[in-house]
C-alpha cells in the first residue's frame, strides 16, 4: 500500500475532530453530573477510571499492583479528608491485591514456573501454621459474631497474598533495592507533611475531620493543648510506629552504607525528619519502638567503631531530653512522659485490666474467639464475657481471643522472624546483604516489641512494611544460599 500524506492528513484531522468531540461531551457531562449530584461525585467518576486502569496494569505488571496498593495505603485517608467522603478503602485494595495475586499466577502458568519457589522457610511455616489456627477457630463454641471472623480472615488472607506476591517478584537485588528506594521515598514524603503540620498548622480540613467528632478528638488532642500529627496517615499511632520503623532502616543505611554523598545527605536528613515526625505524633509507643531498635542496634554492631561513637551521642541525646527542662514544650513533655513508667496513669490501668483477665485467659486454652474483645466490637459480640473489653495490646488480644494456645503460637512465629533475620545478618558474607538483614530484623524487632503496647501489626501501610520485611529476609536467605554477591551500589 503506497502512502499517501493527503490522506494520512485528512485521517488525523478527521481522528483530531472526533477526540475534541468526546472531550466536549464528556466535559458537560461531568458538569451536569456536578450541578446535579455535586462536586463530590464529579470527582468520584475519574477516580473509578483511574481505578479501573490501575486494576488492568495490576493484572499485567504485577509489581506495579503491590506498588500501588502501597501508594494507596499511603494517601487514600488524606484525600478522604480532603473530599470528605467515606469510601470503602480496605475493600478496594483487597481487590487490587487479589487482582495482583491472578496476574502473577497467570504469568507462571504462561511461563510455566512453579507456584511455590521459595516457600521453604520457617518463617512461612509458622504462618500456615496460625493460619491453619485461624481456621479452626470457627468451630470456637465461645465465638459469637461470624461477620467479624469472615472480615478478619478476609484481611489475614490479604497479607498473606501481599507477602506471597512480594516473595515471588522479589527475586533479584535490583528488585529488593526496588522496594527500600520507593519505601523510603515515600516515608519521607509522609515525614515532611507530618513537620509541615507541626510547623505551619493543620490545614482547615484536618481540623474539621478532627473537631467532627468527639472520640476523635479526644484520641487526637495533647494534654496541654494542640493536636497530634497523623500525616497523610489514618491515625497518629501508625504515623509513629510507621516513622520509627523507617528511621532505624534509614539509620542503618547512613551508619553502615557505603554510598555517595548525595544519598548520604538524603539518609541523613530522613533520619532526622522521620524522628521528629515520629515525635510531632505523640505516640510514646513509637518513641519507645525506636528506643529498642537503637539498643538492638548497638548490640548487633558493637564489634564497629562507629556504633561505639554513634552510642555515646545516643546515650548522651536521651539522657539531654530527661534532664533539659522543656519548659512548656508539649512534644518535649510527651517524649519524656515515654520513660516515667511509674507515674503512668493509663499504664497502671492497663495493668490492671491485664490482671483482672488474666483468669479468663488460664480457663479458654483456645480463647474466646476471632475479633471478641474492643470497645468497636462490644455491639457484635453483645452478652460475650469479652464485649467491649480494653485489649488495648495486640499480645492481650491474642491470648482472649486465640487462647493461651494462639499466643504461643503467635510469639513461636515472631521468634522464626527476628531468628532468620539476626542468622542472615552473621551468616551472610556479602556486606550489603548483611546490612539489609540489619535494616529489616531492626524494623520487624521494633514492630513486635510495639505489640505489647498495643495492635501495631496490621493497619495499612505499616502492615504492608511488616510483611515486605518478612518477604526481603526470606528472599536474601535464598540469594545467599546460591552465592549471589549483591552489585556495586
Amino acid at each position: 500500500m503506497s502512502y499517501n500524506p493527503r490522506t494520512f492528513k485528512a485521517n488525523t484531522g478527521a481522528t483530531t475532530m472526533l477526540l475534541l468531540v468526546v472531550l466536549a461531551l464528556l466535559s458537560f457531562g461531568m458538569a451536569f453530573i456536578i450541578s446535579q449530584s455535586g462536586h463530590v461525585v464529579g470527582a468520584l467518576i475519574p477516580l473509578a477510571l483511574l481505578g479501573i486502569t490501575i486494576a488492568i496494569f495490576s493484572f499485567v505488571f504485577p509489581l506495579f499492583g503491590i506498588y500501588a496498593a502501597i501508594i494507596i495505603a499511603y494517601f487514600i485517608h488524606f484525600f478522604m479528608r480532603l473530599l470528605r467522603v467515606e469510601l470503602p478503602i480496605f475493600s478496594g485494595i483487597d481487590i487490587l491485591i487479589y487482582i495482583t495475586f491472578v496476574g502473577l499466577l497467570v504469568r507462571k502458568v504462561i511461563r510455566r514456573e512453579p507456584f511455590w519457589n521459595n516457600q521453604r522457610s520457617p518463617i512461612l511455616f509458622m504462618h500456615f501454621v496460625l493460619l491453619g489456627y485461624f481456621l479452626l477457630e470457627v468451630f470456637n463454641p465461645h465465638a459469637v459474631s461470624m461477620v467479624l471472623y469472615f472480615s478478619i480472615l478476609r484481611r489475614l488472607l490479604t497479607l498473606y497474598i501481599f507477602l506471597y506476591c512480594l516473595i515471588q517478584l522479589l527475586k533479584d537485588y535490583k528488585s529488593i533495592r526496588q522496594f527500600f528506594v520507593v519505601w523510603m521515598g515515600l516515608t519521607f514524603i509522609t515525614a515532611a507533611y507530618g513537620c509541615y503540620q507541626q510547623w505551619v498548622g493543620l490545614p482547615a480540613f484536618e481540623l474539621e475531620y478532627i473537631t467532627a467528632n468527639p472520640l476523635r478528638m479526644g484520641l487526637n488532642s495533647l494534654p496541654n493543648g494542640g493536636f497530634r500529627k497523623s500525616s497523610f496517615l489514618s491515625g497518629c499511632a501508625e504515623f509513629g510506629l510507621l516513622m520509627a520503623a523507617s528511621c532505624i532502616m534509614a539509620l542503618v543505611f547512613l551508619l553502615r552504607l557505603r554510598t555517595t554523598l548525595v544519598k548520604r545527605l538524603f539518609f541523613y536528613v530522613a533520619v532526622i525528619i522521620m524522628a521528629l515526625g515520629m515525635s510531632y505524633s505523640g505516640t510514646r509507643t513509637a518513641t519507645f519502638m525506636l528506643t529498642v531498635e537503637v539498643v538492638l542496634y548497638i548490640l548487633m554492631t558493637i564489634n564497629h567503631k562507629k556504633t561505639l561513637v554513634f552510642a555515646t551521642f545516643f546515650l548522651l541525646l536521651v539522657v539531654a531530653i530527661l534532664i533539659i527542662p522543656s519548659y512548656g514544650n508539649v512534644t518535649l513533655n510527651r517524649l519524656k512522659s515515654t520513660f516515667e513508667i511509674s507515674s503512668d496513669e493509663s499504664l497502671k490501668v492497663r495493668d490492671v485490666n491485664r490482671k483482672y483477665i488474666q483468669p479468663y485467659i488460664y480457663s479458654h486454652p483456645i480463647g474466646g474467639g476471632v475479633a471478641s474483645t474492643g470497645v468497636l466490637n462490644a455491639e457484635d459480640n453483645a452478652g460475650h464475657d469479652l464485649a467491649g473489653f480494653p485489649a488495648d495490646s495486640a499480645l492481650l488480644a491474642v491470648a482472649l481471643e486465640f487462647g493461651w494456645i494462639g499466643l504461643l503460637l503467635q510469639c513461636a512465629t515472631y521468634f522464626f522472624i527476628l531468628q532468620q533475620g539476626i542468622k542472615g545478618y552473621y551468616r551472610s558474607r556479602d556486606p550489603v546483604n548483611k546490612i539489609l538483614f540489619l535494616a529489616a530484623t531492626l524494623a520487624l524487632f521494633g514492630y513486635i516489641f510495639a505489640q505489647y503496647a498495643q495492635i501495631a501489626i496490621g493497619p495499612i501501610p505499616g502492615a504492608f512494611l511488616y510483611y515486605g520485611l518478612i518477604a526481603i529476609i526470606i528472599r536474601l536467605h535464598e540469594l545467599d544460599k546460591k552465592g549471589n554477591t549483591h552489585p556495586v551500589q
